[in-house]
């Protein structure tokens, strides 16, 4: 690897297991990968400073193959809105397929064990007020018709495609953060690509995640019993 690579030993499923993982955090370690033939960019929801405190909750909506766009954008709507009603703001992006990643900032505070159960039940509880829109069941049969609700980017060692990252499909499209009024305006996720996400980010007036960080918030005692989380002694 070229030196603008870094490694980091992680645990595995044990801490007597580790292996060893890149990061990077500049141009030079970007294009060093793009060199040796990297398309795809799928990070962690966390720092290499504190790889077991996540920053980043995300919820994948990945919707049936029948269903339209705009039931899709209509679905990320939703769910931006349940989220808004528990105090959390949330920002968006494509994924350069059909789905939407709708992500979460937070503070880095608790472990990946309190931030995947909160995604969980968060997924679950959305899925039983609005069965008839989403499922945050896996199988595909579930999702005949609905939008499911992936949580499982929240659980350590997941990763999620990395925003601005190309996709390895035909047209090369690419993962776009957009404002919420962005995302109702785009007529078809296709339409963002190698060709046209360089110029819409040179001409935006602001970075619709400019606030992120901003936004960030702890997933308190409150906030889990309000997803129907009991009291635990994790903490």
């Amino acid at each position: 690897m070229p030196s603008s690579v870094g490694s980091i030993p992680l645990r595995e499923r044990s801490a007597e297991e580790h292996a060893e993982y890149i990061f990077i955090d500049d141009a030079r370690g970007f294009l060093g990968l793009c060199q040796f033939g990297t398309v795809e960019f799928h990070p962690w929801g966390c720092r290499v400073d504190e790889p077991e405190r996540p920053d980043r909750m995300i919820f994948d909506l990945d919707p049936d193959e029948d269903l339209r766009w705009r039931e899709v954008v209509d679905a990320s709507l939703h769910l931006r809105d349940a989220l808004e009603a528990l105090g959390l703001k949330s920002f968006v992006k494509t994924t350069g397929g059909k789905g939407v990643h709708i992500i979460v900032p937070l503070i880095r505070r608790h472990a990946w064990d309190i931030v995947f159960p909160f995604s969980r039940a968060f997924a679950e509880r959305i899925s039983a007020t609005a069965p008839q829109r989403f499922t945050a069941n896996m199988a595909k049969r579930s999702r005949r018709g609905r939008v499911f609700v992936d949580y499982h980017r929240n659980r350590r060692g997941s990763t999620a495609v990395a925003a601005c990252s190309l996709r390895a499909r035909a047209g090369a499209p690419a993962s776009t953060p957009l404002s919420w009024q962005a995302l109702k305006e785009i007529d078809d996720p296709s339409d963002l690509d190698w060709s046209s996400v360089p110029k819409r980010l040179v001409e935006a007036h602001a970075d619709p995640w400019q606030d992120m960080d901003a936004a960030a918030v702890c997933i308190t005692r409150e906030l889990e019993a309000q997803v129907g989380i009991k009291p635990s002694d994790k903490r």
